[in-house]
């Protein structure tokens, strides 16, 4: 019955959390009485073609969850409860990232700044961004709503398939080994374009009415920031080589996170990270201009300082040899 199980163990992941169990188990109880019943007119146990076929009627896990939720009117029900989950743990963070950098930047930016110090400047950006944000995922889905992205692959499924259902403790360690090659491969690309420009290999050109400089502050930790850089792309080419990780990589990735803290930290000390220069127009819109730019490059960086600290707890956990945390809150900001 391993193959009914992985089923409902699949359903059950989309249900509503409130009503998961019960429907579960009355789930489990249809299936099983048609199991028993096949049996008995059989006169002998289902093999797995024949109890593959028996779940292929049931239906796809994720279509027989969306039968349990609502109908909507712009999503329908074969695309809400990813829609649901992908902007309750989106909205989430970006929460969590507003409220780390707006009470950092309150508490260390120089006097003077009440435009990134002002709490009302920090919820009206937060506000603006949580609205732009909902309306873009919002739209996403409702095109794969539109163009029935999410029917097409459940017309051909295969119970018996490791990839369909929760995967066996052997397929699980080869697709976790080819995540970690991709993610490592995506830091490498990542790190040689930023080492280009940082090192003035690569370089941006503004438009000759905008003039942008960075603040002291990023002389100050060139070279930290170097090192970070580097540490990282090294620890990405070693894990796109051997992807097992060890307890020794995890103590060096530990030490690598601490830096990122650091250097993330004294960013959002600095409050303002760029200075924004345009001839001829009105102090006024300059100003509002620059503050809303240096606002956004701060919830940015605050996101790189949550995933700095929550890859830390990771990597220390691994490195003392201690069970990784589950929380999917710490696994989304450490790339788990």
């Amino acid at each position: 019955m391993d193959m009914v199980e992985r089923y409902l163990q699949a359903v059950r992941y989309w249900l509503p959390v409130a009503e998961r169990d019960d429907l579960v188990a009355e789930l489990a109880e249809d299936i099983r009485s048609e199991v028993q019943e096949r049996e008995r007119e059989g006169g002998r146990p289902l093999g797995e073609e024949e109890l593959r076929d028996l779940l292929q009627r049931h239906g796809h896990p994720l279509w027989v969850a969306s039968r349990y939720v609502p109908q909507q009117w712009l999503i329908g029900p074969a695309v809400l409860p990813i829609y649901r989950q992908v902007l309750r743990w989106s909205l989430g963070c970006l929460a969590a990232i507003f409220v780390a950098a707006a009470v950092f930047v309150s508490v260390s930016a120089a006097p003077g700044r009440a435009g990134l110090t002002s709490p009302a400047a920090w919820v009206w950006n937060g506000v603006l961004w949580a609205f732009a944000y909902s309306g873009l995922l919002t739209l996403v889905f409702a095109w794969i709503e539109r163009r029935h992205a999410a029917v097409k692959p459940t017309d051909r499924w295969d119970p018996a398939q490791a990839f369909e259902l929760p995967q066996s403790p052997e397929h699980a360690q080869a697709a976790e080994a080819a995540r970690i090659r991709v993610g490592a491969a995506g830091g490498l690309a990542g790190g040689a374009a930023f080492l280009a420009w940082w090192l003035g290999a690569w370089r941006f050109e503004p438009p000759a009415e905008l003039l942008v400089r960075l603040t002291p502050i990023w002389r100050t930790l060139w070279w930290p920031i170097l090192v970070l850089t580097v540490a990282s792309m090294a620890l990405a080419a070693v894990a796109l080589v051997r992807p097992q990780p060890t307890r020794r990589r995890a103590a060096l990735a530990f030490a690598r996170d601490l830096l990122g803290a650091g250097v993330v930290a004294a960013l959002l000390g600095a409050g303002e990270l760029i200075e924004i220069v345009v001839p001829g127009a009105p102090a006024e819109r300059v100003a509002t201009l620059a503050r809303t730019v240096n606002l956004s490059l701060l919830v940015t960086v605050a996101a790189f300082g949550l995933a700095y600290l929550a890859e830390a707890v990771r990597d220390l956990r691994r490195a003392r040899g201690s069970a990784p945390i589950r929380h999917w809150a710490v696994r989304l900001l450490a790339g788990d």
